[in-house]
């Protein structure tokens, strides 16, 4: 999973997502393809909550792969998982 903290008018917020459970080949890439992920979501006005979901899906698409780039997904097709994905993996804390 990963943590994000955000401040938010003079609040922090202090949010965690829960790792997606795949079947894991290899995990080089994963951590590239979250952060490019959460920042470019984030840089389309997406919430701090739908850029932690942008990363995590692609993170756990990246996996999958034998290499880093074989499973990054485009913009519409994170979007489509975004709709299937439970929202309680994230939590406010």
């Amino acid at each position: 999973g990963v943590y994000v903290c955000h401040k938010n008018q003079n609040q922090n917020q202090l949010f965690f997502h829960h790792a997606i459970k795949v079947e894991v080949v290899n995990t080089l890439g994963a951590g590239d393809a979250f952060g490019s992920s959460f920042v470019g979501a984030y840089l389309m006005d997406k919430s701090i909550e739908d850029s932690m979901r942008f990363g995590v899906i692609n993170s756990a698409s990246v996996v999958g792969f034998s290499d880093a780039k074989s499973g990054l997904l485009i913009k519409a097709e994170l979007e489509k998982r975004i709709e299937k994905l439970d929202k309680n993996l994230l939590e406010k804390l």
